[in-house]
């Protein structure tokens, strides 16, 4: 076992004496008005679909029959739960959501599925349920700590979230997990001081303050997924045309990657300390997977921050499930999906 991901400059990330030179400098106030985040419609285009038509007690016995056929398929589940909640009835939507549990026990990849959904419908008891669950089959991995972590703070746990974000940089991980969860400490340094900023009265005593600073931050992408060695690429497009991506890490005003998980466990970060006026608009790109079981496809979360760390800071999640790439002759094709757009 190695060390905490703060261990002094570590392979899988920066020294804990960098982040002041990435976002202590002098903050100006950004545009108004606010910018709301609209999300993009996710194509759903699976047959079952199109079979609900009628009202909800109807729809629910046709759920019912379409279960004998695609019982098995945690898709189904959690895309016949979506059109329920689409259509104004959560009570339904939770209990068709919860039947993927039941379909393999101690399954960690369908769990953080649940805890996607779970985040994006606000139903934060039941996140912080399923990602204490994760954390007892995946105990070796800080992914497992920081989904548990962030479901504590939206559960208003807020001091309980802090201590949870900052021991896990403190945990022993292997030489592996360090080289898969790569870049994994500055997205945490960032929720750390979120939480801060946001809540005066929380013990930071136990914290190395040199990891305390003022983060103020325009934009702010966050993507994760439920499955291991998977390459999931974020892009985010800028009003001025450029597009900030693995290819192009840096973008001329200013916007930044901050990861690039090539085959790792997650997550990624776009930054964008200050916006110019326009439309953003944010990707996900499938570059591939080594991966496509009976668990389903890969599923992604992206969590949308506008003013993040401010008083006027807004959220979007959404989740998706990516599709499986298709071969063409001798080369696979590529899933980019347009997630959300916003304008400053």
């Amino acid at each position: 076992m190695r060390g905490g991901l703060m261990g002094g400059t570590s392979r899988c990330g920066f020294s804990i004496h960098s982040y002041s030179d990435i976002y202590d400098s002098a903050w100006t106030e950004t545009f108004e008005p606010e910018p709301t985040i609209t999300i993009k419609p996710i194509r759903e285009d699976n047959e079952y679909l199109k079979k609900l038509t009628g009202d909800a007690t109807e729809n629910y016995q046709i759920y019912l029959k379409l279960r004998q056929d695609y019982g098995n398929s945690p898709t189904f589940y959690f895309d016949i739960a979506n059109w329920f909640y689409t259509h104004k009835n959560k009570e339904i939507a939770l209990r068709i959501l919860t039947s993927i549990a039941d379909l393999e026990l101690e399954n960690a990849s369908l769990y953080k599925l649940l805890g996607y959904r779970f985040k994006e419908y606000g139903e934060y008891e039941l996140e912080t349920f399923v990602y204490l669950k994760v954390i007892q089959w995946r105990p070796m991995e800080p992914q497992s700590y920081r989904d548990y972590a962030l479901a504590l703070a939206d559960n208003n746990e807020m001091q309980a979230a802090l201590d949870s974000l900052y021991s896990l940089l403190l945990r022993p991980y292997s030489e592996s997990i360090i080289e898969s969860s790569k870049g994994i400490e500055e997205v945490v340094v960032m929720e750390i001081n979120n939480l801060i900023s946001k809540n005066s009265k929380l013990n930071t005593s136990k914290i190395d303050k040199r990891l305390i600073m003022n983060i103020p931050i325009d934009v702010r992408v966050v993507i994760n997924w439920n499955m291991k060695n998977a390459d999931i690429d974020l892009h985010v497009k800028d009003p001025s045309g450029e597009e900030c991506s693995y290819y192009n890490p840096e973008t001329k005003i200013g916007g930044r990657l901050s990861t690039d998980d090539t085959g790792g466990d997650g997550p990624e970060q776009f930054l964008l300390k200050k916006a110019i006026k326009g439309k953003y608009q944010i990707y996900v790109d499938y570059f591939g997977d080594r991966q496509f079981t009976e668990d389903g496809p890969l599923t992604v979360m992206v969590e949308i921050f506008t003013k993040y760390a401010d008083k006027t800071e807004q959220r979007k999640v959404v989740s998706l499930q990516m599709p499986k790439e298709e071969k063409k002759e001798d080369s696979w094709s590529r899933k980019k999906v347009e997630v959300a757009e916003f304008e400053f």
